[in-house]
């Protein structure tokens, strides 16, 4: 039996993130000898982080050759694959109309985040230090003047053969494709976004509490409350829960200067941003 050493390298599209070899081990079949070393590519995805891990065994016997080159390629296979996913990455909570709730959402792609409000407008792109370029006079009133890549994102859009509600509205981001409620459904729905991908977004409408109406019901598999008429007067409206994350506030037992602010957020789930403005 060969000793082991396990190399792992890997590239998630946004930060370090650790991920765990063990349960991958297992897994190990496409083993290829490289000269002194056996070598097996795994790709595998955990917490929406598209991850590549090339692994090693060391022979104990044999002459290093040609591991550079085989090196090099693997390498190059799993990078070029990664550089072109995007995916959604997390929400942003924040204050509007006084009240707290989900505002926008983050997109990773090509080692950049793009957030977007919920009817699908641009609001930041991060780190921008790429060549940018935009949509002309020929491409459309739809498209004219729009943000049309940033390096090697593409953004694209809606344009005249589309609904009238989401003509104008970002469509895709490089292989993200963005949907968006349209005039079938619910009116206080209408042009929001409906999904990121697979991701689904999903609203409270008429069916529901009138302080709920038009708020995000579900992203990401993940359930959002709210408090209701039911509580509290300084609590209606504000974000209540996101998941497993609780959120609470300051009532009218804790004096009048911090009534109906955030107190405190109970979880964790590195979906989930809280800014407090």
């Amino acid at each position: 039996m060969p000793n082991l050493i396990v190399i792992q390298i890997y590239t998630p599209i946004f930060g370090k993130k650790k991920i765990s070899l063990y349960p991958y081990l297992f897994e190990i079949s496409n083993l290829r000898q490289v000269g002194d070393f056996f070598c097996s590519t795994i790709f595998c995805l955990e917490n929406n982080f598209l991850a590549v891990m090339i692994i090693f065994i060391l022979h104990t016997n044999g002459i290093i050759m040609n591991f550079k080159r085989n090196f090099l390629l693997i390498l190059a296979m799993g990078i070029g694959l990664m550089a072109s996913a995007q995916s959604f990455s997390s929400v942003n909570v924040g204050n509007s109309n006084y009240k707290l709730g989900i505002q926008s959402v983050n997109i990773d792609v090509n080692g950049c985040t793009v957030t977007l409000n919920l009817n699908g407008e641009i609001l930041d792109v991060y780190p921008a230090r790429q060549a940018i370029k935009y949509y002309g006079r020929f491409d459309g009133i739809d498209k004219q003047g729009k943000l049309k890549s940033i390096g090697s994102i593409i953004f694209d859009y809606y344009d005249q053969f589309s609904s009238t509600e989401i003509q104008g509205k970002i469509k895709s981001i490089n292989d993200l494709n963005i949907t968006y409620y349209d005039r079938f459904q619910d009116a206080n729905e209408l042009g929001k976004i409906k999904s990121l991908g697979n991701t689904l977004i999903s609203y409270y409408d008429r069916f529901d509490r009138e302080e709920k109406i038009g708020k995000v019901k579900s992203i990401d598999g993940m359930g959002v409350d709210y408090f209701d008429r039911f509580s509290e007067d300084e609590l209606i409206g504000n974000v209540k829960s996101i998941g497993d994350v609780i959120f609470s506030y300051f009532d009218r037992y804790d004096g009048e200067d911090r009534l109906g602010q955030l107190k405190q957020v109970s979880g964790d789930d590195n979906r989930i941003i809280v800014g407090i403005y």
